[in-house]
């Protein structure tokens, strides 16, 4: 999670930072379809009880879209969707989630979410 500001937008939807002077650590999260079996929301509730800065390390979901699965919007497509708003949502400096994200979100997750907020 980095506190860096330095971000630039791209067209295919990638995000591009500059890495905090702080950084010591990495961690690369593979995902497909990991929204509705609760995995994410389990991942990311383990680093707010961390007593590590979240300054020295960030999480990088890495999301694995077929060309199928997106030419059809799959249901693995669709959940991946989600997890790419849940990625955005943390990374941004605004404490509201978006409308369509939150509808999908149990109270369970917005908790995890908020206190994963709260850590950055």
């Amino acid at each position: 999670m980095i506190q860096s500001k330095e971000r630039e937008f791209h067209q295919n939807g990638l995000i591009v930072e500059t890495p905090s002077k702080e950084m010591k650590l990495s961690i690369i999260v593979p995902v497909c379809a990991e929204f509705s079996n609760g995995y994410i929301f389990r991942f990311i509730e383990s680093f707010t009880k961390q007593s590590v800065s979240s300054n020295l390390y960030e999480i990088i979901f890495l999301v694995n879209n077929s060309p199928e699965d997106a030419l059809l919007k799959s249901t693995v497509y669709q959940e991946n969707q989600i997890i790419l708003s849940v990625g955005q949502y943390l990374k941004s400096d605004n404490d509201f989630l978006a409308e369509d994200l939150e509808k999908q979100l149990s109270s369970y997750q917005k908790d995890i979410l908020k206190k994963a907020k709260e850590k950055k």
